[in-house]
């Protein structure tokens, strides 16, 4: 037994040039090692430690708790004005509709109207109403930028998206509006694209359903996965796609709303549009720099 173990070995003997270089092999991998160690530790040491890691944390979730509470407060201070203001834009297009042969329409018009002037004689029902909407819309953007986590990088220059309504009026509220703001007392992470009750609203971009959120009569909404972005479509009457469903630009996916007093308008909605959020790694951008061009429709610079 041990002639043939010789002679065996000796059938397949290790090259001599594999044998001096394995040392060198091994002290290479160990020097690497320790290298990414002291990359790691390095780049922990500058973020403060794992205590300090979890601190920043959970300061971040503070601070956002501490702006979703202001909003929240400022909102309610104006809650009276925004119904007024609501009801104003709804007895407006009531002497629109007032010319046209469509007794439905005006039938949703005075529904919206007596609605809202239940909510100024309830003040204790419009406070719950608009921190379910509230608690719903934060949510939503919640939700969109988790969708954005772990995609691929992807180049912003790179993002093209289309429409999802045609914009025949423009757009009433920009990214980051300061008269929104003002009127309502919190940030607008979005576009408001006016359209027609019940237009057809077509997907961005190529992309996999993420989200249909369906409140009845609070804030509905829908997420679309992209390639490393999310397109979130705010104020939905109903879907015409679900989750999971993989889309095409421009396939329809959804109706608009918006109407105060139907559903998915939410508490706060002033008449039919189309809330149109665009978010990238997790944070909100105009999604006009990513449309095409449109007269009268401008970028806001920040």
């Amino acid at each position: 037994m041990h002639t043939i173990d010789i002679s065996i070995a000796s059938m397949n003997p290790v090259p001599k040039a594999r044998r001096r270089m394995a040392p060198y092999v091994v002290c290479l991998l160990l020097v690497l090692f320790l290298a990414f160690i002291q990359k790691k530790d390095a780049a922990i040491a500058a973020m403060g430690g794992p205590t300090e890691i979890a601190a920043a944390f959970e300061q971040k979730d503070a601070e956002g708790d501490m702006r979703r509470l202001r909003a929240k407060q400022a909102v309610l201070e104006r809650r009276e004005e925004i119904l007024r203001y609501q009801l104003s834009l709804v007895e407006t297009e009531t002497k629109r509709a007032s010319t046209q042969l469509d007794p439905e329409l005006q039938d949703e018009l005075r529904r919206s109207r007596n609605m809202l002037v239940m909510l100024l004689r309830d003040q204790k029902d419009n406070d719950e109403r608009v921190a379910d909407y509230l608690k719903q819309m934060w949510e939503a953007e919640g939700r969109a930028r988790v969708a954005t986590m772990g995609s691929n990088d992807i180049d912003i220059a790179d993002i093209y998206l289309s429409w999802p309504v045609e914009p025949l009026e423009g757009v009433s509220a920009q990214f980051h509006d300061t008269g929104y703001e003002k009127r309502f007392g919190m940030s607008h992470n979005a576009i408001d694209i006016p359209t027609q009750q019940e237009s057809v609203i077509r997907a961005a971009a190529d992309g996999t359903v993420q989200t249909i959120a369906n409140n009845g009569m609070g804030y509905n909404y829908i997420i679309i996965k992209h390639d490393g972005f999310a397109t979130l479509y705010g104020h939905t009457l109903s879907f015409l796609a679900s989750e999971g469903d993989i889309v095409h630009e421009g396939d329809p996916i959804a109706l608009s709303g918006g109407r105060p007093g139907t559903p998915g308008a939410g508490a706060i909605s002033t008449g039919p549009h189309v809330h149109f959020e665009l978010i990238v790694a997790g944070t909100h951008r105009d999604p006009i720099a990513y449309l095409p061009y449109q007269a009268g429709v401008t970028v806001v610079q920040e």
